[in-house]
């Protein structure tokens, strides 16, 4: 709860100055989780400890009527010396200094990589299993005359198949929680194209996979079948 308010209004200290909680503001953080004080320039000034000539940044809300990149071009013209930026130019340099300036790009980075590594092994392992297990049937086409490049459509069928119906099922299984997650953390964001733009990566993930199983299944003699 903001400011660990119990019930509102309530009288508060920011940064030794006393000021008052009037409303409690839902779903709405930060990316490192402390609080947002929503308050007046002049009071926020105070707080912070701004002089009168200084600023970190200021909100502009436009009339209707008004074009966002007219008064951009305005603005820029009377003060070269400040940045001005649309909300989308705004949101793209925040993603941009988040990923590239700080530790969280990085991280992201690793667990993606660490990910796709583990689902590699997951899915190496259980087609490489399924292969040995039927290491004869492989032996059997191989002597009805089946080529190379029909042995290898077999694994990596197989190996496609696990792949995208465990990314099916684990995508089923996220999404829901990803919303139940966004209720407590408000900037979680999911864009519409990342769940589908994961099958791409499974799909690689699965043809890296069936590599080792690919060449079991080939070594295999077509003579096995008839010892056993």
């Amino acid at each position: 709860m903001l400011l660990d308010a119990v019930s509102l209004p309530i009288d508060v200290e920011i940064n030794q100055h006393r000021t008052r909680v009037l409303g409690q503001v839902s779903g709405f953080s930060s990316f490192l989780g402390s609080p947002y004080v929503f308050a007046s320039y002049a009071d926020a000034s105070r707080y912070i400890g701004l002089n009168q000539e200084d600023a970190m940044y200021i909100l502009l809300r436009l009339r209707r009527g008004f074009s966002a990149q007219q008064v951009k071009h305005a603005l820029q013209a009377r003060l070269p010396d400040v940045d001005v930026w649309t909300q989308a130019e705004f949101a793209k340099r925040s993603k941009i200094y988040w990923v590239t300036q700080t530790g969280a790009g990085g991280g992201i980075l690793i667990a993606a990589m660490l990910g796709f590594l583990i689902g590699l092994m997951v899915v190496s392992q259980t087609i490489y299993a399924t292969t040995l297990e039927n290491l004869e049937e492989f032996a059997t086409l191989k002597a009805l005359g089946a080529t190379r490049w029909f042995i290898i459509r077999v694994v990596l069928t197989q190996s496609l198949v696990c792949g995208v119906v465990g990314c099916a099922l684990g995508l089923a299984a996220a999404l829901p929680l990803i919303d139940k997650a966004r209720g407590m953390i408000a900037w979680i964001y999911t864009p519409w194209w990342l769940p589908p733009a994961m099958f791409a990566p499974t799909l690689a993930m699965c043809c890296l996979a069936a590599i080792v199983s690919v060449r079991a299944a080939l070594a295999v003699e077509p003579a096995k079948v008839f010892r056993a």
